[in-house]
C-alpha cells in the first residue's frame, strides 16, 4: 500500500533513487520497496522488538530469578515433582546451548574459512533466546484467554 501511495504523490522518486528513465512499473516498485519501504520496515520491527523488551524488563528478570530459584529450591527439597512438571535442569540447558554455540561457529567457520565471521554474531545467541522466550510468553499471553472464550 505504501509503494502505490510514494510513486502516486511522488512520480519522480524512482528516477531519483537509480530507476532507468523508461523503466516498466515492476521495476520502478522494486526500486522504491528496496531503497524506502524495507528500511522502514525493518527499522520499525526492531523499534517493535526494543520497545517490547524494554517494557517487559521487570517480567524477564522475574521469570529468570524465578527458573533460578525454582530450580535451586527443588533440588533442596527432596519432594517428589511428577515427570511432566519438572523442569530442565538449569545445567543441561547451559551445556546444550554451548554445544549448539560450538556447532554453529564450527559452521560458520566451515562456510566462510575465517575465524572473524562466526565469532562476531556470537552475541545473537543470547539475544536470540531473549526474544523466542519473549515471543512464547506473549503467545502464551494472548492464547490463553482467546481460548477460553472459544469453549
Amino acid at each position: 500500500m505504501l509503494i502505490p501511495l510514494l510513486l502516486f504523490f511522488d512520480p519522480d522518486l524512482p528516477h531519483r533513487l537509480g530507476a532507468a528513465q523508461n523503466a516498466g512499473w515492476d521495476v520502478l516498485s522494486y526500486s522504491v520497496w528496496y531503497n524506502i519501504v524495507r528500511p522502514i520496515a525493518v527499522g520499525t520491527m526492531l523499534v517493535g522488538a526494543c520497545n517490547t523488551l524494554f517494557s517487559m524488563r521487570g517480567s524477564i528478570v522475574e521469570s529468570i530469578a524465578g527458573a533460578f530459584g525454582a530450580s535451586a529450591k527443588a533440588a533442596h527439597e527432596g519432594r517428589h515433582i511428577a515427570r511432566t512438571d519438572r523442569d530442565i535442569p538449569f545445567q543441561w540447558l547451559a551445556l546444550g546451548t554451548a554445544v549448539l554455540v560450538v556447532a554453529v561457529t564450527f559452521i560458520y567457520y566451515m562456510f566462510t574459512g575465517s575465524w572473524l565471521a562466526p565469532l562476531l554474531p556470537r552475541h545473537h545467541d543470547g539475544g536470540g533466546l531473549l526474544l523466542s522466550a519473549v515471543g512464547g510468553y506473549l503467545v502464551g499471553w494472548w492464547a490463553v484467554p482467546t481460548s477460553r472464550s472459544r469453549g
